[in-house]
C-alpha cells in the first residue's frame, strides 16, 4: 500500500499527521497495520485528559506517537506541558515515540527506523514490519508552520475553498519578524487543539497585520474581526481593501502576502454596508470576512443584532483587537454564541483598572523595548512626571 492509500485508511487532523503516515508509518509497516492504528486515542491520567496523536495497539507493546509541530520560539508554557504529558503516559507503561516536523522531512530514513525498532518489540506489530525499506524523501513538505494547523487538503478535491488556497500560496515573509513568531506561536496552540489564543503585541508591533495574516491562515470558512470602535475597525478594512495603497494583502513592504489569490470577500458593518441592521444574513453568509466593532454585537434578543443573524457555527475565527476590554459582557456573549471558534486576542497591556481577568493562553508576548529596539515604535517622548505636592508651613 502506498503512503498516499494508508493515509486515505487511517486519516489524521493535521497535516503532520498525514505526514507521519505518508511518509514514516507507511515506509515502515505494510498495509495490515491499518486496523491497529488509533489516531486520537483518548488517555486519562488522574484529572488530566490527553489524546494521543495514534496509538499503535499491540499485544504487548502500546506505541504512543506524539508529533510535534514547526517550532519557532515555542512558548515555556507548551514546553512544560509535553513534558508532563510525556511523563504521564510513561507511567501508564506507553512506550512514547516524538516526532516533530523537521525530522521527519529532514531525517526520514532515521525516524522510520525508531519507528521499527519499538514495533520490533511487540509480536502483533511486528509481523507487519517492512524488512529493509525504501524511505521515500519527502519533497513536497515544505516547512510552513501554516499546514500544521489546518486539516490535510483532500487528494482529489473537487473545489478548492478560499482559505485552503490562501494557506497553500500564503508567503510569510513579508511580515515582520514579531509577527511571523506569532503566527507560528499561534499555529503550535491551534494544532493541539486550543482555540483560545491572546498575543500581547506592543505599540508599533503591527496588531492589524497580524490579525489579517492570523485570519487567512487559520480560518475555515468564515471570520469575525471585532474592535472597539471605528477608527480601528477602519484600519482593519482598509487592511483588507486592495484598492487600498497601505492595505496588508499586497502592500507589505517586502512583497505580497497571498500572491496569486484574490482578496476575501469582507463585509465593514456600519459603514459602506449600512448600520447592522440593515444588512441581511445572506449578505454576512457571503462574506469570508466580517469587520465590525463590539457595539454591533448586541445581546441576540433583537432581529437587528450581528449574535442573532448569525449561527453558531457560521464562524471559525474570531479576531479581538484591544482585547483588555474582553472582560466587557458583549465580548462573553460573542464568545459563548461561537463557542467553537478560535480566538485571536490581541492588545498592548491585558492588565485593566477594575481587576476583571482576561481569559485567554498568551502564546507571544512582544514587549515595547524590543518594539522600540527593532524601530517599530517610532516618535515616541517620554515625560517625567512629579506630582506636585502641597509643603506643610
Amino acid at each position: 500500500m502506498s503512503g498516499t492509500r494508508l493515509v486515505e485508511s487511517i486519516g489524521g487532523q493535521s497535516f503532520l499527521e498525514h505526514a507521519f503516515v505518508r511518509w514514516v508509518l507507511a515506509a515502515a509497516a505494510t498495509e495490515g497495520v491499518a486496523p491497529y492504528v488509533v489516531g486520537q486515542y483518548p488517555v486519562m491520567v488522574d484529572d488530566h485528559a490527553y489524546a494521543l496523536d495514534y496509538l499503535l495497539v499491540g499485544s504487548q507493546v502500546q506505541v504512543a506517537i506524539e508529533l510535534d509541530g514547526f517550532e519557532f520560539h515555542s512558548a515555556r508554557k507548551a514546553f512544560v506541558y509535553d513534558r508532563i504529558r510525556q511523563n504521564d503516559l510513561t507511567g501508564l507503561g506507553y512506550a512514547v515515540l516524538r516526532f516533530s516536523y523537521d525530522a521527519i522531512r529532514d531525517h526520514t530514513a532515521r525516524c522510520v527506523t525508531q519507528l521499527q525498532t519499538v514495533m520490533r518489540g511487540d509480536p502483533v506489530l511486528k509481523a507487519y514490519l517492512i524488512a529493509d525499506p525504501i524511505v521515500p524523501v519527502p519533497h513536497d513538505m515544505t516547512p510552513n508552520p501554516l499546514t500544521l494547523a489546518t486539516p490535510a487538503p483532500r487528494q482529489t478535491p473537487v473545489s478548492i475553498e478560499y482559505f485552503d488556497l490562501v494557506r497553500q500560496r500564503m508567503d510569510l515573509r513579508p511580515l515582520r519578524d514579531c509577527q511571523h513568531e506569532a503566527i507560528v506561536a499561534l499555529a503550535n496552540y491551534y494544532r493541539r487543539g486550543d482555540i483560545n489564543a491572546a498575543c500581547v503585541m506592543s505599540v508599533g508591533a503591527g496588531k492589524t497585520a497580524l490579525g489579517i495574516a492570523a485570519a487567512l491562515a487559520f480560518t475555515r470558512s468564515r471570520a469575525l474581526i471585532v474592535t472597539p470602535g471605528r477608527v480601528i475597525r477602519g484600519a482593519f478594512s482598509n487592511a483588507l481593501d486592495p484598492t487600498c495603497p497601505d492595505n496588508v494583502l499586497y502592500t507589505l513592504r517586502g512583497g505580497p502576502l497571498i500572491t496569486g489569490c484574490r482578496p476575501p470577500r469582507a463585509v465593514n458593518l456600519d459603514n459602506e454596508h449600512g448600520p447592522i441592521r440593515a444588512v441581511a444574513r445572506e449578505t454576512l453568509l457571503a462574506a469570508e470576512v466580517i469587520v465590525t466593532n463590539f457595539h454591533s454585537l448586541g445581546s441576540a434578543a433583537s432581529e437587528d443584532d450581528l449574535l442573532t443573524k448569525l449561527s453558531p457555527d457560521d464562524i471559525d475565527f474570531i479576531v479581538v483587537d484591544e482585547a483588555h476590554i474582553a472582560a466587557a459582557d458583549s465580548y462573553q456573549r460573542l464568545f459563548a454564541h461561537f463557542p467553537h471558534a478560535r480566538r485571536l486576542l490581541m492588545s498592548a497591556c491585558f492588565s485593566r483598572a477594575d481587576g476583571k481577568t482576561i481569559n485567554a493562553d498568551v502564546v507571544y508576548r512582544y514587549r515595547l523595548i524590543d518594539s522600540i529596539a527593532d524601530g517599530h515604535a517610532k516618535h515616541l517622548r517620554a515625560h517625567r512626571f512629579t506630582p506636585q505636592v502641597a509643603r506643610p508651613f
